[in-house]
């Protein structure tokens, strides 16, 4: 084949072409390198996102287990921890009767001669219940002291009462702050209450670790309280349970922040009963505030405190009652029984849930007057924000925000009247009528307001019913402890119930159990209650209830220390019946090693225990026989003198 013909201009693109091809070859693998680059990363970013999608389906779920875990943790047991349990201090609370003093002994004399006797120092009188705090001798306890006094005013009468001012921890169980939210209030028909009031007109204190009266929810509502311990006008929230329990009952409400309390525009008058940052307080800076918050215009009290049981605290109750007003006390949170006797002067308070179920870690018992939820209440925290919080530190105050609003709608009610309209207005869980878990049953807002409104309308000349199912709870060879079912009322509502015993009126409560004491062993008595409304109409009188005391049982009456020095003590013991006791002792209450030698067959023994440590606190334990029955006291304590000498019981006043 002959040869082609080159063309010049042809064979110059050609060697163009030959030296650019490596170049676009280059560009299009750098292309296709980039493309595959893409898509790969186009598959890790969505292997990445899918794993993100699924990693936020589990942390929702894990968040919502976690909230259902701590939902169920509001209503789990709480056990008693020892440093919850109340604590002895080395100071006494005694009351005196100053109308049963010898002839010719005055008050001051009197006291005096007592304080002298027992080596006491005196702290403060509680004003307005003549309550006088007392520091013992540090050669005494506290409850030797208080031993001795009642042991030696067996048969006298001039003490109405006589306590260790216990050191005791607040009513609460912190909770998750992202759990619930209000329930509370359309449990209770609270906002059907708000329809009529909102608590005003009305001052409620809250004795307890003081109150941020800075918090936006608050500040508008402060009014100037008092700090019992300090004796001081320094209320400022040292722990934030203050705080907690004001919002509860009055946080501010309808001004587009927060939430709002159950009285939510009731002033609120701080009163801070401790110093202590953990919030214990004692028996007598609570009863302290309680009459101080009588005085200064508060209608209602609350201590989120288990002092349902305190002598001191029920006195103070008493007289917050004489002034118009209401003293809410919480049952506390141990899940168990009290153990405290019923009381008119204290509206003590158990806790429910969502479910109207009480609380398995609410206190129960006999003094227990209503229920109220107290499990994840949403309310203000200190430094101005807001926390889920549990307990009956809570159902306490919500009760009291109660009462307030009652008390706005109608400011005649007396504090018996507003008590028979809660307690009879209250919805009734558990047992049909009053039992030991729900009292009366778990307040409604809705239902007490409008029945304090009616009160205030056109007269009622209908009497209430007949109270129904008199009976007894419990008969003792001196009391007896009666029950009844609450009487209905078409207008005003039921204020009170007069207990008659063989014919002769005995008193007039507001709820529907009442204590005969003072009996007689071995003695019949009938009994029968009638019911009065606020208007003052009249029930019939129940069918007689025929009740015999039982004779006495051998046991033991008193037992104290008598006299002491630094070596010996000696245990004054008085039983029932004739019958020997021993007793045994030790340097711990756990360990009672030692033992006395056991004494003759008597009623009145007085045991010698000698070779005792100087300054040195004893515990001991009486155990007394007739032969046939064995009882056994508590442990009680008592302290060696510092030297020697010593006698009466008594032992040197404090250093000041």
């Amino acid at each position: 084949m002959p040869d082609e013909i080159k063309n010049p201009e042809t064979e110059k693109n050609k060697a163009e072409d030959f030296v650019t091809m490596p170049v676009r070859t280059s560009v299009a693998l750098v292309a296709l390198a980039l493309m595959f680059s893409l898509v790969i990363n186009g598959l890790v970013s969505g292997v990445y996102a899918l794993e993100n999608y699924y990693l936020a389906i589990i942390e929702n779920q894990n968040n919502q287990l976690a909230a259902v875990a701590a939902a169920a943790k509001a209503n789990k047991p709480e056990p008693v921890k020892a440093n919850d349990v109340p604590k002895e201090t080395s100071q006494i609370i005694v009351k005196y009767k100053e109308d049963k003093l010898p002839p010719g002994l005055t008050v001051a004399a009197a006291h005096a001669n007592l304080e002298k006797a027992q080596g006491l120092v005196k702290v403060l009188t509680i004003n307005g219940i003549d309550a006088v705090v007392y520091t013992v001798s540090e050669d005494d306890s506290a409850q030797e002291v208080v031993d001795r006094l009642l042991a030696q005013d067996k048969g006298k009468g001039m003490i109405e009462y006589a306590e260790v001012d216990m050191l005791i921890p607040l009513t609460y169980t912190p909770n998750d702050p992202n759990l619930g939210n209000a329930w509370h209030i359309p449990k209770t028909s609270t906002n059907q209450a708000w329809d009529i009031v909102q608590g005003e007109g009305v001052i409620v204190a809250i004795a307890d670790t003081g109150v941020d009266c800075t918090h936006s929810d608050l500040a508008a509502s402060c009014v100037p309280g008092w700090n019992t311990v300090s004796n001081n006008s320094d209320t400022t929230d040292i722990n934030n349970h203050g705080t907690w329990v004001a919002g509860t009952a009055a946080e501010i409400g309808d001004n587009g922040v927060g939430s709002a309390g159950v009285a939510y525009k009731a002033k609120i008058m701080p009163m801070r009963v401790t110093n202590q940052t953990d919030g214990w307080a004692q028996f007598s800076a609570i009863a302290a505030a309680f009459t101080w918050a009588a005085d200064n215009g508060a209608k209602v009290a609350q201590a989120s405190y288990s002092g349902c049981g305190s002598a001191s605290i029920i006195n103070a109750g008493a007289y917050m009652r004489s002034k118009g007003g209401v003293a809410t006390v919480s049952a506390g949170n141990t899940g168990a029984d009290g153990g405290f006797g019923t009381s008119d002067n204290l509206v003590c308070v158990s806790a429910t849930d969502s479910s109207d179920n009480r609380t398995s870690w609410s206190s129960f018992g006999a003094y227990v007057d209503v229920s109220a939820p107290g499990a994840s209440i949403y309310t203000t925290a200190r430094g101005g924000g807001y926390s889920y919080v549990s307990g009956t530190s809570f159902s306490g105050p919500l009760t009291t925000g109660i009462y307030a609003l009652m008390f706005s709608a109608n400011p005649a009610l007396t504090p018996t009247q507003a008590d028979s309209i809660l307690f009879s207005t209250a919805d009734d869980l558990g047992a049909p009528g009053w039992d030991m878990y729900y009292g009366h049953g778990r307040v409604n807002a809705g239902k007490a307001v409008a029945a304090a409104l009616a009160a205030v309308g056109t007269r009622d000349i209908v009497p209430p019913s007949v109270p129904t199912n008199l009976r007894t709870i419990n008969v003792t060879t001196n009391s007896v402890l009666l029950a009844w079912n609450a009487s209905t009322d078409d207008n005003s509502g039921v204020a009170g119930y007069t207990i008659y015993r063989d014919g002769a009126k005995l008193a007039t409560v507001a709820g529907t159990s009442y204590t005969n004491s003072g009996l007689t062993a071995a003695t019949s008595y009938s009994y029968t209650v009638t019911a009065e409304d606020v208007a003052g109409n009249v029930s019939a009188a129940t069918t007689p209830l025929s009740v015999s005391t039982p004779d006495i049982s051998f046991g033991i009456t008193s037992y104290s220390v008598s006299q002491k020095t630094n070596t010996t003590a000696t245990i004054a013991t008085i039983l029932t019946k004739p019958g020997t006791v021993t007793i045994k002792y030790g340097t711990t209450n756990t360990n009672l090693n030692l033992q006395a030698p056991v004494t003759g067959t008597d009623t009145n023994h007085s045991v010698s225990l000698s070779s005792l440590t100087a300054n040195t606190t004893y515990y001991y334990q009486v155990t007394a026989t007739d032969g046939t029955t064995t009882v056994t006291s508590a442990v009680s304590s008592f302290k060696t003198s510092k030297g020697g000498g010593g006698g009466g019981g008594g032992g040197k006043p404090p250093k000041r």
